[in-house]
């Protein structure tokens, strides 16, 4: 007892640890010096751990290529070029500049990721932002909504999605089946949610400045890569391959194309942010493997997927979830739910509930998500001072509007 008691509160301490990152420390290295503690006090039996990272091997391969893709496509100027023609766009409207904005986060999340989105795509919004003198706010509150919402259309959205279908023994073709329809309702009442709120955006325009002498030929090259990319795990999905190695490929092979281009870029591959979400999956899953021992999260996974009929066990596993995710994170939530209801034989067929709670449940609460928390540290850096409470004021509405729809859709399947 005392040894449960301990791992929960060292698993309650990480998730805390990653959403304050106390003296500045990253949180890949919380979670990774948290499971060497846990493993060295034998809270985490070695064995089961690397059982368990074992079956993230491939989760790890997948979303380290996607980080090699995203940062050439980011050397490459092809987020300048975007968001360039973005407000090309906008033809000087901060409602359409707006909705611009939206709409591409939500594409690149849903391919590359949330994390991915916030970390390449968001830095040249906020600097056309901050250079036209426009309130940021809205936009980083767009970003941030569509980051979460976005990241259930398809796997690739959120590193969640792979690692808890890859537990779960859950196909990409399930995932598809079962949670891109609703993802896409929730990310359209979303998006129709901004346009009507972009409309009290003031009507005076703003002057042009394009940041790119040739954002077309950038754009182009992103679109071939990203191409490459799709083919190449439509191919992996159709021969039920693992996704991880092919896209590992895509990633290395285009990243290696571009340092060829551009030798001095490598350095930039080395610092580009992103890396860390490897050891935070590595550490976190360490811990997500002792918690699935827990007698006491065993009985509440069996509580809640035993909750009433299929469609109320559904609920209640995705609201649960949601609300852990709101309050502690979304992937040590995701872990968490997991854990529990692996032990107790229930997450095949709860896992999506799971994914929709974890990756819905951070436009609940700023905390919930971890991409939500780098925007506005990087709002920060770019001189924008933004609190909580916008955030807050719109979570009452968007929260319900985009996990209730999903919930209720993926319970009645």
């Amino acid at each position: 007892m005392v040894a449960e008691i301990l791992l929960v509160a060292l698993f309650l301490a990480t998730a805390v640890a990653i959403m304050v990152r106390p003296f500045g420390v990253g949180e890949g290295w919380i979670a990774v010096g948290a499971a060497a503690i846990a493993l060295a006090t034998g809270l985490v039996p070695v064995a089961v751990a690397g059982r368990d990272l074992g079956l993230t091997v491939d989760v790890l391969a997948f979303f380290a290529g996607l980080l090699a893709l995203a940062w050439a496509l980011t050397a490459a100027g092809v987020f300048e070029a975007l968001t360039a023609r973005i407000v090309r766009w906008s033809r000087g409207s901060q409602a359409w500049l707006l909705m611009g904005t939206a709409v591409a986060g939500a594409a690149v999340t849903a391919v590359l990721s949330n994390d991915a989105c916030v970390l390449l795509f968001a830095p040249s919004i906020l600097r056309v932002v901050r250079r036209l003198r426009l309130p940021a706010l809205p936009h980083v509150l767009a970003l941030a909504f569509i980051a979460n919402t976005a990241s259930l259309v398809l796997p690739t959205g959120n590193p969640v999605n792979l690692l808890i279908l890859d537990r779960a023994h859950v196909s990409v073709v399930a995932f598809v089946r079962g949670l891109s329809p609703p993802a896409l309702l929730a990310t359209a009442g979303l998006l129709v949610a901004l346009a009507l709120g972009a409309r009290a955006l003031p009507k005076a325009s703003f002057p042009f400045h394009d940041p790119l002498p040739r954002p077309d030929r950038a754009l182009a090259w992103g679109v071939a890569a990203l191409g490459a990319l799709a083919a190449v795990d439509i191919a992996a999905v159709l021969l039920a391959v693992p996704l991880g190695l092919p896209t590992l490929a895509v990633g290395v092979v285009t990243a290696s194309v571009l340092v060829w281009r551009r030798p001095a870029a490598r350095l930039g591959l080395q610092r580009s942010p992103g890396w860390s979400l490897l050891p935070l999956v590595v550490g976190l899953s360490v811990l997500g493997s002792g918690l699935g021992g827990l007698a006491s999260l065993t009985r509440v996974a069996e509580g809640l997927a035993g909750h009433g009929s299929g469609a109320g066990s559904a609920l209640a596993v995705g609201a649960v979830t949601a609300a852990i995710a709101a309050g502690l994170n979304n992937l040590p939530a995701a872990l968490l739910a997991s854990a529990g209801l692996g032990a107790a034989h229930h997450l095949t067929r709860l896992a999506l509930p799971v994914i929709a709670g974890a990756d819905l449940g951070p436009n609940l609460a700023p905390g919930g998500s971890l991409s939500t928390l780098i925007l506005f540290a990087q709002a920060r850096r770019a001189g924008l001072h933004l609190g909580w409470g916008g955030f807050l004021r719109r979570a009452v509405w968007a929260g319900p509007l985009t996990l209730g729809p999903v919930l209720l859709l993926v319970a009645g399947r």
